[in-house]
């Protein structure tokens, strides 16, 4: 399930595991329930988290398909295949969608769903900054990947969870006994 626009249009968006996507809007508890605005299918079911950005919908399905709607229509703009069952939640930039899969994460144009890079052993997006990618490697260490999917530098700094930041170029770090640091990384 996913929020997105603000009251008194904000919609409530949901999937389920028939790949039936549907958005209706918000209402409140004490209220009459709400007819469905739209519902579209695609074609797998849906575990993962939905995606609200800004007008778009993203949806990862087990499909094997990366989709981009229109969150107030429906209408799907783009589908990008992955040939696997996507069961994370994609994550959406100003520019790029990121969605982990099986051996790795793969970095989409936002406006078409072209693959930009694909990246093995990268098992999540954490910001992005200086035109960079940063995203944690399965052994815990950070990599700044370029817009050609080079790794032009690592960060060996496992034990730590660094949780995704799309506001600003603040790069955190959360330590295993719960302690919250904001890191500063110079150069490359």
């Amino acid at each position: 399930m996913a929020l997105g626009g603000v009251p008194p249009r904000e919609m409530v968006y949901f999937a389920t595991d028939a790949g039936e996507v549907c958005c209706l809007p918000s209402a409140g508890a004490d209220g009459p329930a709400p007819d469905v605005l739209w519902s579209t299918n695609v074609h797998g079911p849906v575990t993962a988290g939905l995606e609200v950005s800004g007008e778009e919908l993203f949806v990862a399905s087990e499909d094997g398909f990366l989709y981009c709607m229109d969150r107030i229509t429906g209408i799907h703009r783009w589908a990008a295949p992955h040939q696997t069952p996507l069961t994370e939640a994609p994550v959406a930039t100003a520019g790029s969608v990121y969605q982990f899969r099986t051996g790795g994460l793969w970095c989409h144009d936002r406006a078409t769903g072209a693959v930009r890079w694909k990246l093995k052993g990268a098992v999540r997006f954490v910001l992005e900054r200086d035109g960079k990618s940063v995203v944690q490697m399965e052994d815990g260490s950070l990599a700044a990947v370029a817009a050609d999917g080079t790794v032009s530098g690592r960060l060996g700094h496992g034990g730590y969870a660094y949780p995704t930041n799309r506001r600003d170029a603040n790069l955190y770090a959360v330590s295993g006994d719960g302690f919250v640091v904001k890191l500063e990384v110079g150069g490359e």
